[in-house]
């Protein structure tokens, strides 16, 4: 049986809920919940006389909305003015997953839709006699934001529907449904979708934990290849994390935008200074697309091992490929399977041992794929977690290129440009979308040679 899901769609009065929730019920082909509707059949029942009697029809609404969400066995959308004190217990007592989605737009324009419609509304909702500090309260213009994803929608026009709903289904929890359980409906995402291990605790740690990583010596000559790939075209990273790359590389002039299937790690991203010049997508970066074509796209730091199957790592090339102009490179930074240096019969291998952090990989080989197993004190308390992995070897990358439509124009064994031999740790690879009157030839450079491992 599918776990109910709740779509909560915040932001204070103006800003675009009563018109986008609707919109996104139809979608994903759930009952829809308007706060308003309730509060309006409720005083048609039983008549409001001022402005105070008005608050309490509201906050009756209030109950009635979170009772019908409760007993509705797919979900809901849920559309209100949420107050985050207020809200927050309610929304974590519903029977299901949660996703909200932040309708965020400037103050102006909302005030500009509330006075507007003011005088359209049932009269019991006293419009003209709420101020300014109460109709656009603190705790409703940010989102409730408790332990669920967020996506944030801009709303100063007219939202981008189909983009909303995309990048909903990529985080949307508990529900990879195939689409016959909505018939009518092919708004939920069906197949195999990625599953997100960077929330919680890990996203907010995970800057400290690779500190080594935020190296001016190890950051500089990956802008530095990046930037000059990208040519002053627009970039494109898969898995932008919290922006160890992506900042630095748009403090260069480079125009970039992300996908990542973690919200807490984008949260993370965008508290840091620059971020409001980069933007982000939420979902899984093998199968997520944003408008625009790229000069350049990349995936750094073992990333494309975040996909666990071959078949999401082939998608992904594929998805490269669709995003790419002609001409545009694709360049994955990742390390060269380490199980070369297992022990005959041994399947773990630690690669940090420190008095605060122990990290082992525990490896499968006939399956292809690892599992990183981590450690870490901290505080007077022990933090464990795992995240499982697909390895990949330079050859059968280069095949998943081909496959999508790329040949390989470079291989080195870093950021610096060194040459890549039978002795690296990792390759940086970058290949190259061709223009459509190119031939595709195979060449020694990008034959897979016969014994990789």
């Amino acid at each position: 049986m599918t776990s109910p899901v709740f779509v909560v769609v915040s932001g204070p009065p103006g800003s675009g809920k009563s018109t986008l929730a609707p919109l996104l019920a139809a979608g994903l082909g759930l009952p829809l919940l308007a706060k308003d509707a309730i509060k309006e059949a409720v005083m048609g029942t039983f008549p409001v006389s001022d402005a105070e009697g008005s608050r309490r029809a509201g906050r009756a609404a209030m109950e009635v909305l979170f009772a019908l969400a409760g007993a509705s066995p797919p979900g809901a959308v849920l559309e209100a003015n949420f107050h985050r004190t207020l809200a927050l217990p309610s929304i974590r007592g519903l029977p299901g997953r949660t996703v909200e989605v932040f309708c965020r737009c400037s103050r102006e324009t909302a005030r500009g839709r509330y006075r507007a419609r003011s005088g359209t509304r049932h009269p019991g909702h006293f419009d003209a006699e709420r101020s300014d500090e109460e109709i656009w309260h603190p705790e409703a213009t940010d989102p409730v934001a408790g332990d669920w994803p967020v996506v944030e929608v801009d709303t100063n026009g007219p939202a981008e529907v189909e983009q909303v709903l995309a990048r909903l289904r990529a985080v949307m929890p508990g529900r990879h449904a195939d689409t016959t359980d909505h018939p009518d409906s092919a708004a939920w995402h069906s197949g195999p979708m990625g599953t997100n291990h960077f929330e919680g605790r890990i996203a907010q740690n995970y800057d400290a934990d690779s500190p080594e990583m935020f190296d001016p010596a190890v950051v500089g000559p990956t802008v530095d290849l990046l930037a000059d790939l990208a040519g002053g075209g627009p970039a494109l990273e898969l898995g932008i994390g919290t922006g160890r790359i992506a900042l630095p590389l748009s403090e260069r002039g480079v125009e970039v935008h992300g996908i990542d299937l973690s919200p807490d790690m984008v949260a993370r991203l965008r508290a840091k200074p620059g971020a409001e010049a980069i933007g982000v997508t939420v979902g899984d970066f093998a199968s997520t697309r944003v408008d625009g074509s790229f000069a350049l796209a990349y995936l750094v730091f073992n990333t494309i091992e975040n996909l666990t199957t071959q078949e999401e790592q082939v998608e992904c090339f594929c998805n490269v490929a669709r995003h790419l102009e002609d001409g545009g490179c694709f360049v994955v930074e990742v390390e060269v399977p380490q199980i070369r240096r297992l022990p005959p019969g041994d399947t773990v291998r630690a690669f940090t041992v420190t008095p605060t952090r122990l990290g082992f990989d525990e490896f499968d080989v006939a399956e292809q794929r690892g599992v990183s197993h981590h450690y870490r004190v901290a505080g007077g308390r022990a933090e464990t977690f795992s995240i499982p992995y697909r390895y990949v070897w330079p050859a059968e990358l280069d095949l998943m290129a081909r496959l999508a439509g790329l040949r390989l124009r470079e291989r080195w064994g870093g950021w610096g440009r060194e040459p890549f031999t039978s002795d690296s740790l990792k390759h940086v690879s970058v290949w190259e979308k061709p223009a459509p009157q190119t031939t595709l030839r195979s060449s020694s450079r990008d034959r897979p040679r016969g014994h990789e491992s």
